[in-house]
């Protein structure tokens, strides 16, 4: 079973609480299921990746972005923080995969 149709699709994502942190994803139009999912969580806290190789403008952009798309219209809304991806283990340019 796939990770994705088990814990979104099947709503098993529906009951947790506490934070979460999101990495490699751009919450993009192809991921509306977990916008959807994130948004009908408990989650309080929400730490997100973005990559520092963009503009200032473009990160700004992004994060206004997820704002609405993961706060707007919520009672109670998340905590969103920010981290640069590539701060993380998983972001560092010595395991990426390389474009021919």
């Amino acid at each position: 079973m796939l990770y994705c149709d088990h814990v979104f699709f099947r709503g098993k994502y529906d009951d947790h609480e506490g934070g979460l942190v999101i990495f490699g994803h751009s919450l993009g139009e192809t991921d509306e299921h977990l916008v959807r999912a994130i948004r009908k969580s408990d989650a309080k806290n929400i730490a997100i990746s973005i990559r520092s190789n963009n503009s200032p403008d473009t990160i700004k952009l992004k994060k206004a972005d997820l704002y609405k798309k993961l706060c707007d219209g919520q009672n109670e809304r998340p905590n969103l923080f920010f981290f640069d991806a590539q701060t993380h283990p998983l972001g560092s340019l010595n395991i990426r995969i390389q474009d021919n």
